[in-house]
């Protein structure tokens, strides 16, 4: 029989022969897009992921490698729970944002019983600036979304905001149009800006894990 730790370490094995196989089907001719610890995606592999869910993948992929082997399987624990807390204060600040909005629990009672799922179009501004910086540097990022802010009302095209200003890579060409997204492809605080616009319209500055972003609502369907 198993030990719990054998079971463990099986369990997470199973994770990495999975993700190999989920994107290991292209050739090894393209250089590595991303590389964690032996294993590498190619720009082909990844192709259609959007930035959110290639930092997941990555993330996933490093738990897996670091739980695989007993002798490091605890290091897993500490990281599972950095991500549940995460995953805590990514849900309180998207009801922060509900709330900022004037999305009460009888309007999203009514949603959601006329439209239980929305696939949302979306461009948006992103400065980058990740939670764990340093305030400052959250800061400058938070002003650099004001200034972008004050554009906007003074009637300067979106577009062309995002092409010139957003931090995101590839923003310039895109001008910050993202793949349409239901519920969870992205994180909770974008996901409940973006629900609570209206074709056209513009959200506040919403502050993700990921910096401050500002979202225009192209589509909903």
């Amino acid at each position: 029989m198993k030990t719990h730790s054998q079971l463990h370490r099986a369990n997470h094995s199973c994770l990495i022969i999975l993700i190999l196989t989920v994107f290991g089907a292209c050739g090894d001719s393209a250089p590595p897009a991303i590389t964690v610890g032996a294993i590498s995606y190619t720009e082909d592999e990844l192709l259609g992921l959007s930035p959110t869910r290639r930092t997941t993948l990555a993330q996933l992929t490093a738990l897996a490698l670091a739980v695989a082997d007993s002798s490091t399987g605890q290091l897993g624990e500490p990281l599972l729970e950095k991500w549940e807390n995460e995953r805590l204060l990514n849900i309180f600040a998207a009801e922060l944002t509900l709330i900022k909005n004037g999305v009460n629990d009888a309007v999203l009672e009514a949603h959601y019983l006329t439209n239980p799922e929305w696939e949302l179009t979306v461009r948006h501004i992103l400065f980058f600036s990740e939670r764990w910086r340093e305030p400052s540097h959250r800061l400058e990022a938070r002003d650099k979304a004001g200034r972008a802010m004050e554009l906007l009302h003074e009637g300067a095209d979106f577009a062309e905001i995002a092409s010139q200003l957003s931090e995101e890579p590839g923003a310039e060409g895109r001008q910050g149009l993202l793949t349409p997204g239901r519920e969870g492809s992205w994180v909770p605080e974008f996901w409940a800006a973006a629900l609570s616009l209206q074709p056209g319209e513009i959200s506040p500055v919403t502050e993700t894990q990921y910096g401050y972003h500002i979202l225009r609502l192209e589509d909903r369907q």
